[in-house]
């Protein structure tokens, strides 16, 4: 392809793309840099590609990310190197929706306490566990889930290609145990397709599958289990299903009592008189642990935490993982125990009704150990273990309780707690300290339903909230607009009067002759997505002096505080010109707010259109000009007047100064001397020269300007506004 392209190398756009595991981060790029060397033409550093270029980051070989800077500097390289992330949750949440479950919460819910989040990273997975919902409507234990998603991907969905090339399911089966054996035992992820590219690396199919014909390997490695990798291998679709496949094939060969010790000898290792357990080999005990007894009670006495690890251990017998529970919350409280045995999937696996006495009893037992009551906690949380309510209501009313530990005790009261329970602690949070705990609020406002008496008490608890220098730091911000963005419309009304309220706090500080509260200038966010809601219904409310001045707030503000609140996505700048009455409201309103402000600053007047706003979301075009120059007649005002003939004027110059239009100005003018003299200086101005020597004598401050450049109607130059209005 070098050779190709060698005249248009400098013009060529080249993408790369394939699996991640199939990028050799060296040899692949110095090969890429190697066939297309690239000599950038100068730019300047206040360049805006450079500088895009610049903050751009890299993937490199040790998992660590580098700046493309860095990398430039280190294999002056061009390429830049971006990898696809998982599925988020919103995204899983549309997915869902459209293969049909109405309800993607429940569905989210019942994903976290499976721990099958590792099924929902990719969509073709994703996909398998919405069927699997949508049939049995439930997600399974993870047993369930990995059964179901092994059993559809040994089967050709292609009904012509299986029927042309069939194979018995059980020899299906047994040939793709023997492969992820194989993979496993020699830590070689990749498998050689027969007669595909020539490749040194990967497994030779024919010396684990002898007996298989070249035909029946083909099939089999064409089967959605498999993923192609790269020049003529396929690897497992996923780790996991790998692992689980290679359980099954030791658990086949432990049957045979002969070979028992030798295949042990592979897991275990004596030193120091203790069982050490194979790194290699390690993923594969949770799942062999369910199948085999003799194994699980050896994983018991030596390394009883890798229960935690994997597998579905919710599917051991009861005495076991009674047993297993005790061990570990004793070695906890010992600090005997890694970080894995507080992994939240790990709880998540174990947590099961039938385990209810055991932790009421571990509650009993560890009253003073908060990592302990956090860990069953989550555990009460994620198995819905009802018959613990007492004891995490008892948390969940404490208000000095540890942060994290009250934070799962609210969520367990969400899930096993009546109403009235819920609102016991909501009521009891309002009044238990002076100032409320940002964090605990967050959690509290998660997922509650929106209430007439639920914002009662959302307001009352913001008025008591502690302050913060970053808003975003916690989870609050984010939660308050999804309140608002499921709340009825009546509801609305009352949030945004509430807020507004909120956002005159004092003390309040001043942004471009708007003030907002100091303390609450963050509520703009969430305040906004209810004025949103209300705009995109056409709600007359919207017309209405509270969500005006919310909107006033919010121009007067974004540029500083939303600005950094990536998660607030308003589309104000579309919505309120595509809503002709919305505009015009707006634009009266902050005209009158603007020279409010103006008056009680310096006593001057606001005449033109372009002093009312910094970032305005109201817009005129040409089409309103009949509008505007009928506002000319139509407004009382003088001054109002005045601004309304500067956005008249500023539309026909836009229209390229149509005939009709200037003689109707001129005739709209002709009974106000004021007017008239305005209209005048528009279309005949004086002229005017920036002196080079009289800037060269007292040349401004750059620091004394806020960036602020408006077109003057007057003319066709800019004026750059100083911020003390001179």
């Amino acid at each position: 392809m070098s050779r190709q392209i060698i005249t248009a190398k400098d013009r060529a756009h080249i993408v790369i793309t394939g699996r991640t595991t199939a990028w050799r981060p060296r040899t692949d790029l110095n090969n890429c840099n190697d066939c297309f060397p690239y000599t950038p033409t100068a730019t300047s550093k206040r360049d805006p590609q450079v500088n895009n270029i610049e903050s751009e980051e890299a993937i490199q070989p040790d998992g660590s990310v580098l700046t493309e800077t860095d990398s430039k500097k280190e294999n002056d390289s061009f390429f830049r190197i971006v990898a696809l992330d998982d599925l988020a949750s919103d995204q899983i949440a549309v997915f869902v929706k459209a293969r049909g479950i109405i309800d993607s919460k429940a569905f989210l819910d019942a994903v976290e306490r499976a721990d099958a989040w590792s099924f929902t990273s990719r969509p073709q997975d994703l996909d398998e566990l919405t069927e699997f919902w949508l049939d049995q409507s439930r997600i399974g234990s993870h047993l369930e889930i990995m059964r179901n998603s092994i059993n559809r991907r040994l089967t050709e969905r292609d009904q012509d290609r299986a029927d042309a090339r069939p194979l018995p399911a059980e020899r299906v089966r047994q040939g793709a145990r023997l492969l992820a054996a194989a993979a496993t035992l020699t830590s070689e992820s990749t498998i050689k397709v027969p007669d595909g590219s020539a490749n040194s690396k990967g497994i030779d199919v024919q010396s684990v599958l002898p007996d298989w014909n070249s035909k029946e390997q083909s099939t089999l490695l064409s089967l959605p289990i498999f993923d192609e990798a790269i020049y003529g291998t396929v690897r497992f679709h996923h780790r996991s299903v790998r692992e689980y496949l290679t359980a099954e094939w030791f658990a086949e060969l432990l049957k045979r009592e002969t070979s028992r010790r030798n295949i042990e000898a592979l897991f275990f290792r004596e030193q120091y008189g203790l069982d050490i357990v194979s790194p290699t080999l390690r993923p594969i005990l949770p799942w062999l642990i369910l199948r085999d007894e003799k194994i699980r009670d050896r994983v018991r006495k030596s390394s009883p935490e890798i229960l935690f690890e994997g597998g579905d251990p919710s599917q051991l017998p009861v005495e076991v993982r009674r047993s297993v529970l005790h061990d570990v919350c004793k070695q906890m409280a010992n600090h005997a125990t890694g970080r894995t045995m507080q992994d939240k999937a790990a709880v998540q696996r174990f947590a099961t009704l039938d385990l209810t006495d055991d932790v009421l009893a571990l509650f009993r037992e560890y009253a003073d150990n908060d990592d302990l009551k956090a860990f069953l906690l989550r555990m009460v949380w994620i198995g819905q273990l009802e018959g613990v309510r007492a004891q995490v209501m008892e948390v969940a009313l404490n208000p000095h309780a540890e942060r994290y530990t009250r934070i799962v005790a609210f969520r367990a009261i969400k899930a096993i707690g009546s109403s009235e329970d819920r609102e016991r602690v909501y009521q009891n949070f309002l009044t238990e300290v002076p100032k409320l705990n940002r964090e605990w609020l967050a959690e509290l406002v998660e997922d509650r339903k929106p209430t007439e008496q639920a914002l009662i008490w959302l307001l009352a608890c913001l008025e008591k909230i502690e302050p913060t220098e970053n808003p975003i730091a916690d989870n609050l911000l984010y939660n308050l607009s999804a309140f608002a963005e499921v709340a009825s419309i009546d509801l609305l009304l009352q949030l945004v009067a509430g807020f507004n309220r909120l956002l005159d706090f004092p003390p309040v500080i001043e942004r471009r002759h708007c003030e907002v509260s100091e303390q609450f200038q963050w509520l703009i966010a969430p305040v906004c997505k209810a004025v949103e809601q209300l705009i995109l219904a056409h709600h007359p409310a919207s017309l209405k002096s509270d969500t005006l001045e919310i909107l006033y707030k919010f121009s007067s503000v974004s540029g500083y505080e939303i600005g950094r609140l990536s998660d607030v996505k308003i589309e104000f700048s579309k919505l309120i010109p595509a809503w002709k009455e919305l505009n015009s409201a707006l634009f009266w309103y902050e005209v009158q707010k603007s020279r409010n402000a103006r008056n009680k600053s310096n006593g001057e007047r606001l005449i033109e259109f372009y002093q009312v706003s910094f970032r305005p979301f109201w817009r005129f075009e040409e089409s309103d000009f009949e509008y505007i120059a009928e506002e000319i007649s139509n407004r009382t005002f003088l001054d109002d007047r005045l601004v309304a003939l500067s956005l008249a004027f500023h539309l026909y110059k836009k229209a390229n100064r149509p005939g009709g239009w200037r003689r109707q100005l001129k005739k709209l003018v002709a009974g106000s001397d004021e007017l008239s003299k305005r209209l005048g200086f528009y279309l005949k101005p004086p002229a005017q020269v920036l002196n080079e020597a009289a800037i060269a004598e007292k040349p401004p401050s750059a620091a004394s300007f806020n960036n602020i450049i408006h077109p003057h109607p007057e003319r066709d130059f800019f004026v750059l506004y100083h911020e003390d209005e001179s």
